[in-house]
């Protein structure tokens, strides 16, 4: 069986990893998998600074690109605590625990001020500016009121049950912070389905959502792990990695290809994908770097299966492409439908800007916390800033006490802030971070050093709606047999854990397809 798997970031990994762990268990039939990768490098937006922070070799700053942090909740987050001990790295988890101080302390920036949110049972009580009464008189009355069954939006379910405030400064922050979106076009249903089923209207439904067949015993044996007991022992929140999450892919890779045989194909873009007679799958790739003329143009043929853990927008280039060399064909019209389909779930863009200042947290930050986010009803350049220096001390330059920050811009504002991402300089960027540290941090010392990453189309944009198109395309593919799985953050999670665990459950579908989890 040949599985060939689109994208080398965690979620394209992560599928070659259960395929490769599953086969190797259950079945004693040949199998080939492929990862094909546009990068040098893998793991898609989870990059580092650094692809291996060893203090032995390594004394610099430690910054993330992307991600920084995973939270430990739920089965996913436990199935991706169960990664880790599978791929030997407990040892290399910088954990925060619920008594830290920036795992309490979380603000946000309203009114050109600071305000600290509750987080305690007794704060919950009292009434904290920004808001002018307590959350538990917002929330409690707003848990039994009827909403208008249309209502889908984070800001139309929170602003009708508890109140234009909680709306507009927790909730729009919030938002804000996780998928850098307007709160009043993100989807709850789609964005944060644990919140839909308690706050949705009486009529609302829940989405389709896949899981696995078996997953409360699946749970519960992962509560087994020593881990994960750690872990809620020790009561996380959440966690980095002492060598930067580049280290975590980068040993993936290495353990996908030393332990399973799998050939990860670095530098290799997708063109095309095309339905062969025989019912198999062929795919067209360029070297980067070469010519689009042969031979820097290749194809791997009769894929039994082949996994996308692209963007869907990247994605949809490719099927799309099916339609427009030779004459139309109803296969070619298949996948480039589904194409179409894939194009209509849009992303956005952010830029972040890694800055570093001399001298500790302490002296340079007016509260340790983990950071703040500013609600989008306050002018401001940036979504939010992440005090990294407090949540992963460990990260900090050696030998010399710094502060590192992290600031996020753009998301859903990205051309009304700063114009066209294709064209916009690194200098406006860090402009525009560095005014909004001086601003609201009120630092205004020269950095030590500063980096710009502009990420592209790098968060799916949820809007209301998205749980209905993601069940027509997944109702498209198997409505025409397509031996097609989706997986990563474009369709049921944007979060690390979300892409781990998603791609456990479409690798799990395909075993059942093939009838080979025997």
């Amino acid at each position: 069986m040949r599985i060939v798997v689109c994208g080398g970031g965690i979620s394209g990994l992560t599928a070659a990893y259960y395929a490769s762990k599953a086969l190797s268990r259950f079945t004693s039939k040949h199998f080939k998998i492929i990862v094909v990768e546009r990068s040098s490098n893998v793991g898609g937006w989870m990059q580092t600074n650094i692809k291996n922070g060893d203090r032995k070799v390594y004394d610099g700053p430690i910054n993330e690109l992307g991600p920084r942090s995973v939270r430990v909740a739920g089965i996913a987050g436990n199935n991706t605590l169960q990664l880790m001990t599978a791929l030997g790295l407990e040892d290399d988890i910088i954990p925060v625990k619920s008594s830290d101080v920036v795992a309490k302390n979380r603000l946000i920036y309203v009114n050109k001020t600071l305000h600290a949110l509750p987080n305690s049972l007794s704060s919950m009580f009292q009434t904290q500016p920004p808001l002018t009464k307590s959350l538990v008189r917002s929330i409690v009355p707003g848990l039994v009121k009827k909403i208008p069954s249309s209502f889908e939006s984070m800001h139309e379910v929170c602003s009708a049950r508890f109140g234009d405030e909680v709306a507009n400064y927790l909730v729009d922050s919030f938002t804000r912070g996780v998928f850098a979106a307007d709160a009043r076009h993100l989807s709850m249903k789609a964005a944060f389905p644990v919140m839909w089923k308690k706050l949705k209207p009486k009529s609302g439904t829940l989405p389709r959502r896949p899981d696995l067949s078996s997953a409360e015993i699946y749970n519960k044996m992962l509560m087994t792990y020593p881990l994960v007991k750690r872990a809620k022992q020790e009561k996380w929140t959440q966690w980095g990695m002492t060598k930067g999450f580049s280290y975590l892919t980068e040993s993936l890779a290495k353990h996908l290809n030393e332990k399973f045989n799998v050939e990860i194909m670095r530098n290799s873009e997708v063109e095309g994908i095309r339905l062969q007679e025989n019912g198999k799958l062929s795919l067209k790739y360029s070297k980067i770097g070469t010519s689009n003329d042969l031979p820097g143009m290749n194809e791997i043929e009769n894929i039994d299966h082949l996994v996308s853990a692209l963007p869907s927008h990247s994605f949809a280039k490719v099927l799309r492409s099916a339609n427009t060399v030779g004459s139309p064909t109803v296969d070619k019209k298949i996948l480039s439908t589904l194409g179409v389909m894939l194009s209509h779930i849009r992303s956005v863009d952010v830029a972040v800007v890694n800055v570093e200042f001399e001298g500790r947290p302490s002296e340079n930050l007016p509260k340790l916390a983990f950071g703040h986010l500013v609600p989008s009803v306050e002018p401001s350049k940036v979504l939010g800033i992440i005090y990294d220096s407090c949540a992963f001390p460990r990260h900090d330059r050696v030998g010399r006490p710094t502060t590192r920050l992290t600031c996020m811009l753009g998301g859903s504002w990205f051309r009304e802030l700063f114009g066209d991402p294709q064209t916009v300089k690194t200098e406006t960027l860090e402009q525009a971070a560095l005014e909004s540290i001086a601003e609201q941090l009120k630092i205004t010392k020269d950095p030590l050093q500063v980096t710009t990453t502009l990420c592209r189309k790098c968060i799916p944009m949820y809007k209301v709606g998205h749980t209905d198109q993601v069940e027509d395309i997944e109702d498209y593919i198997e409505a025409n047999g397509l031996p097609i799985s989706l997986a990563g953050s474009s369709y049921w999670g944007v979060s690390i854990n979300d892409c781990i665990y998603t791609s456990r459950i479409a690798i799990n579908h395909l075993l059942i397809k093939y009838d080979l989890l025997r």
